[in-house]
């Protein structure tokens, strides 16, 4: 069976795939942690948390997207709740952090925050959690690291924000 399709009607699909099927912006990934220089005596895990606790600020601002919600509103309840940790959220949601994920804000304020590379995120990491730290990867898992962080995203947020609005 074959279908055919006016001209006019194949140009809209081309369109309506062309938009749809766009790559996303990749913030980070797990994976890219864990195929680095991810320290061996470290489980798994651990290559979750720092971006995990961002996930779940982002999650506790409401600066994720609908469908993001969507998809995850159980897991979302769950941390909300305390009975599920922000790295754990991570990694039930794929391990990858990505611009579909976030809603303008968000994508706005990470874009520039977040950046691995230039922004301010892991500076403020390195410092919240201490020089003496042997790696990124050794921060724990618990609620009150997580509170710890998320006091500083707190604040460059809402720095961001004044900056942005002037």
């Amino acid at each position: 069976m074959s279908f055919v399709f006016p001209l006019k009607t194949i140009g809209r699909l081309f369109q309506i795939c062309e938009v749809t099927m766009s790559n996303p912006i990749i913030y980070d990934k797990a994976k890219f942690h864990l195929e680095g220089n991810f320290p061996a005596e470290l489980e798994r895990i651990q290559a979750f948390i720092h971006t995990g606790f961002y996930l779940g600020w982002l999650c506790k601002r409401s600066l994720t997207s609908g469908e993001f919600n969507e998809d995850f509103e159980p897991e979302i309840a769950e941390f909300r709740d305390g009975t599920l940790t922000a790295p754990n959220l991570y990694r039930i949601s794929g391990g990858v952090l990505a611009d579909d994920m976030l809603d303008k804000l968000g994508n706005e304020f990470t874009e520039v925050y977040f950046d691995l590379s230039h922004g301010q995120f892991l500076r403020d990491y390195q410092e919240v959690f201490g020089p003496g730290l042997r790696t990124m990867y050794h921060v724990r898992d618990t609620w009150e690291n997580f509170s710890s962080i998320e006091k500083r995203l707190d604040m460059r947020f809402n720095e961001w924000l004044n900056r942005r609005n002037t």
